[in-house]
């Protein structure tokens, strides 16, 4: 998981340092030697981010994302809802812990609700990005 962190990372300081627009970062990541290891959702996503946040990013080229501690995954099944309509359907709860020296609040949880196919997904789109680092 921290690979993928670390490549989210790469790929936006990258798009900073080369002062890429929006549009070329989507092409570049669906051709070249990029295009492959991530769906087009995931480069929605960094589209998006890109989007929303450059100003930021290129105000300050240094960010950090922190550096995650810990990763836990759980099969749960809802057993009781008031809003849901499907109950004894499983899912899977990803909890992620990160460390961010240097700030108020060194340490923080993140909990992501997940249905098994987007469990698979995710997991896929991972096992992907590490394979990629791997080669590096």
């Amino acid at each position: 998981m921290q690979s993928a962190i670390n490549c989210i990372v790469f790929i936006l300081k990258s798009a900073i340092s080369t002062s890429v627009t929006v549009e070329d970062l989507v092409q570049t990541l669906r051709s070249g030697t990029s295009g492959g290891f991530l769906s087009n959702k995931a480069i929605k996503v960094l589209a998006f981010i890109w989007t929303e946040h450059r100003p930021r990013f290129v105000k300050q080229p240094q960010f950090n994302v922190g550096k995650l501690v810990r990763f836990e995954w759980k099969l749960c099944v809802a057993v009781e809802s008031s809003d849901c309509r499907t109950i004894d359907t499983p899912y899977i709860q990803v909890i992620y812990h990160v460390a961010h020296p240097n700030v108020d609040k060194p340490l923080t949880k993140h909990t992501v609700l997940m249905n098994m196919g987007e469990f698979h997904s995710f997991a896929t789109q991972m096992k992907a990005l590490a394979n990629v680092f791997a080669t590096i």
